[in-house]
This record gives C-alpha cells, sequence and structure tokens, in this order.
C-alpha cells in the first residue's frame, strides 16, 4: 500500500493535467493500483472523456455529442476521480509545486504532477493558412469536439458546394468521406505519392485511392499545397505545381504537434515533445508525461496504442513499483476507413540490407477490395497489413515477434497453390501477390501455354 503524508497525514496527491485517452487511462490505471491516493483531472475542455475518432460524424450528423462520450461523470465519480471542466492550465511552479490556472484564477497544489496534454493539429507552411483559420474565414482543423461544431456551422451557411481536405491520413479520410456526405463535392490532396504513407505500400495504398474515387472524391497525390486562396473568405488553393482547386471550406488534417509550452516555461526538458525517460519520468523530480505530448529516444508517437502502454507503466511508477520500463510502442492500428476494416501493425516494407531473411506473402484481391501483406523475418512475424479482412487480426496480434507456421498463415489468409494440370507448373497466391481468381480470363501458364481452366487448387 502507497504511504501516506506523514507531515499532514493525508494520501497523496496526484494532479493530472489532460482529460485525453492518456490521462484518464492513467487515472483509472492509478485508481486501480491503489485506492488511497487523490486524484484530480484538469482540462479546459467543457466534456468528459470522448472518443476522438467519430468527431467526423458529428460534422455530418450522425453522432450527437453524447454519443461520443465514453465516460460520463458518474463514471468519475464511481472511481473516486476528481474531474475539473473548464480549466485551463498556464503555470506551473516546480518548487513551490502548484499549478496556476488562468481563466479561473487559481492555483492548487500536487504532490505528484502528470502532464497528458496532447497534441495540436499541425499546419504545414501555407501561405495565410494561418491567419485565415484564426481570422475564422473558412480554414479549419479538426480535433475537439468544439471544432466539429463550428465546421458544421459554417458548412451549413456557405453557397459554394466543394470542400478540400488537406492530408490523406486516417482522420483526413474519415473527414472527407463525412464533409461528402454533407452534399459537399469533396477532395482530398495528399503531399505524399500514397495515402496513409505510414500503415500502407504503395500496391494496398493505390486501392485503397480507386476505392475513394469510386466513392466520388478525388484524390491528389504528389501535392504540395503553397497558398490558401481568398479574400476574407476561402476561395480554394494553389499547389507549388500552380494547380489551383477552387472551395468554399479547406480543412487541414496534416499530422500533430505536441503541446509542450506548459513544460517547456516551466523549466522541463522539452524537444519536439516532452522528453521522458523509460519509466515516464521527465526532467524534473515528481514530475511525468504521458501520451501524445511525450518524447520518447528521439521518438514521437501519437496513436492510442502507445496512450495505453504509457499509462499502465506510468501509474506503477507513480506508486513506486517501477515493474515495467517503456521501450516504445510497435505501430498498430485496427480501425475502419470508410467502413472498410484496416489494420497495419509492425514493418510494411522491409528494406534491404536490414539483415536476416525476410519473407513475405501477400494476397490482392482487387475485385472484393481485399489486400493482405504479412512480413516474416526469420520466420518470426514482423509486420502486416490487412485491408478489407479482419479475420487474421487477433492471429496477427498475438503473433507479432513469435515464430510463426507458414501452413497455418495461409490456412487462415486463404492463400492458395494452384496447380497446372498440363505440366504441374504452380501459381501461389502468396508469391504472386494476385489471387488466382483475379487473373484475366485468357491467362495462359508461363511454363506450358494451357489456359486458366487447367488449374486446381492445390489441397495438399
Amino acid at each position: 500500500m502507497l504511504k501516506k503524508d506523514v507531515k499532514a497525514n493525508k494520501p497523496m496527491k496526484v494532479v493530472i493535467i489532460g482529460n485525453n485517452v492518456a490521462g484518464t487511462f492513467t487515472a483509472q490505471n492509478l485508481r486501480f493500483l491503489n485506492e488511497e491516493i487523490e486524484i484530480e483531472i484538469y482540462t479546459q475542455e467543457a466534456y468528459p472523456y470522448y472518443t476522438r475518432i467519430n468527431l467526423p460524424e458529428v460534422i455530418s450528423g450522425k453522432k450527437l455529442i453524447q454519443d461520443l462520450i465514453v465516460f460520463d461523470e458518474d463514471w468519475y465519480k464511481t472511481k473516486d476521480l476528481k474531474l475539473f471542466l473548464g480549466h485551463k492550465a498556464e503555470h506551473i511552479n516546480l518548487e513551490n509545486k502548484t499549478v496556476h490556472f488562468s481563466n479561473k484564477n487559481k492555483s492548487i497544489n500536487y504532490d505528484k504532477l502528470i502532464l497528458a496534454l496532447g497534441s495540436t493539429p499541425n499546419i504545414p507552411p501555407i501561405n495565410k493558412a494561418v491567419e485565415m483559420k484564426n481570422n475564422k474565414q473558412g480554414v479549419f482543423t479538426l480535433r475537439n469536439i468544439d471544432d466539429a461544431l463550428e465546421i458544421k456551422n459554417f458548412i451549413a451557411s456557405i453557397p459554394n458546394e466543394k470542400a478540400i481536405v488537406i492530408g490523406g491520413g486516417l482522420l483526413g479520410l474519415e473527414l472527407a468521406n463525412q464533409i461528402k456526405d454533407t452534399k459537399l463535392k469533396t477532395t482530398v490532396v495528399e503531399f505524399f505519392p500514397r495515402l496513409l504513407p505510414r500503415q500502407l505500400d504503395e500496391e494496398c495504398g493505390k486501392m485503397l485511392k480507386d476505392e475513394i474515387e469510386r466513392r466520388g472524391i478525388e484524390v491528389v497525390l504528389n501535392a504540395t499545397t503553397q497558398e490558401i486562396l481568398g479574400n476574407g473568405k476561402v476561395a480554394g488553393i494553389k499547389l507549388k505545381d500552380g494547380r489551383q482547386f477552387d472551395a468554399g471550406i479547406v480543412l487541414i488534417q496534416a499530422g500533430i504537434n505536441p503541446t509542450i509550452d506548459l513544460a517547456k516555461n516551466a523549466g522541463i526538458k522539452t524537444n519536439k515533445g516532452i522528453v521522458i525517460n523509460e519509466y515516464l519520468e521527465t526532467s524534473e523530480t515528481d514530475v511525468y508525461a504521458v501520451g501524445d505530448c511525450i518524447e520518447y529516444n528521439n521518438q514521437i508517437y501519437g496513436i492510442i496504442p502507445a496512450c495505453m502502454e504509457q499509462s499502465k507503466i506510468i501509474a506503477a511508477t507513480i506508486i513506486g513499483a517501477k515493474t515495467k520500463e517503456y521501450d516504445g510502442t510497435i505501430p498498430k492500428n485496427t480501425l475502419k476507413i470508410m467502413g472498410l476494416d484496416l489494420t497495419s501493425i509492425g514493418i510494411i516494407n522491409p528494406v534491404e540490407g536490414e539483415g536476416g531473411s525476410w519473407d513475405i506473402l501477400k494476397k490482392a484481391d482487387v475485385k472484393d477490395c481485399c489486400y493482405q501483406k504479412i512480413i516474416l523475418k526469420d520466420n518470426k512475424l514482423k509486420g502486416a497489413i490487412l485491408f478489407g479482412e479482419k479475420k487474421a487480426v487477433s492471429y496477427v496480434y498475438k503473433k507479432m515477434e513469435e515464430d510463426v507456421n507458414k501452413d497455418e498463415l495461409r490456412k487462415l489468409l486463404d492463400l492458395y497453390i494452384y496447380r497446372c494440370e498440363k505440366c504441374g507448373d504452380l501459381y501461389d497466391e502468396a508469391k504472386m501477390g494476385i489471387a488466382f481468381e483475379d487473373l484475366p480470363n485468357d491467362y495462359k501458364c508461363p511454363n506450358c501455354g494451357a489456359s486458366k481452366e487447367y488449374f486446381r487448387k492445390k489441397i495438399d
């Protein structure tokens, strides 16, 4: 059991700044480990913990605010967690161990301070982007409920029926999908040569692009936005190559920047994020950081699995049980993109020269918009892309970094070998990459020239 403060005969007071996924689950894990510590959570938002994944659906009207709330205020009371909404932290006094809140004109003391400050949307160096966003002239970023409501109201007020989403990442694509459902003609503009470059390889990225365009959303790749067009209100964008696109609203979803100013101004070590060690400790005694705001070994994570993993380690650290060290988080995402299941985990594009023996099992079913790719190294599972198919998700998560049985994998992924009955030549879907059924009807055996109808599925 955690020791009490002998002087005051009171339990330890832990203050958490931030009510996001990292802050909320850190609080929950702390309470699970110890029933006596006093836990206070402060957030500048007006809502208890909610999921940001469904924010785009608030814009299209498919979700209401209450649909996004994960833990209501009764949940906090049940867990004996004190939640303070509408509190914007302005200054940390490390010597006195206090935090001052500007809009409440008050300070609170702490024994342990946890910074779960999250992140803010990144705005690339686009001429007039920041100015037009700050002046509410039709340029927006989406990070919280208030942003979603503001975008929804703006769309209802504009006559222009075109929208542009700058950024083809996970949130950008879902945002584009929901914007399209507000009856706006929507274009996604992506800097990289493919969509979701961190989650998909080139082949799967093309499959996703084709599917998105089939659903009525234009996709422009290799596109650097140079300027927001318009005088007083947005009229469109201009690309670096000179092309222009008209729009009545521009939404920028181009990654995140860790929120570090509160820590930096207090003298806590920061770089791109708040620098932490393997126990989520900052450079200052009794101050910790977790979630999107942190930097560990020069790495910024900004993904929910990292927040969840870190929240367990930091809780143990706070109560003095340093039983596990943080060693980074394997990138992994399991979600829906426009209704299509996508899982991306670990290494998706092996680099030659990394050593070891790499093996790739792959199957692309264009007709059914399904793509499966398994990456092995020395027979260990190192990464996977599962798009449009979720049957193998639990297996992949369970077996990461473990030895796997290739025959078991083939069966799980429906990867078959077809044998030519004329010459015995084999068509291995796992090696060829394309589903046999997707081959053209005039396909010929490369060995003997036999037609497709002479191939039979090899069972043994």
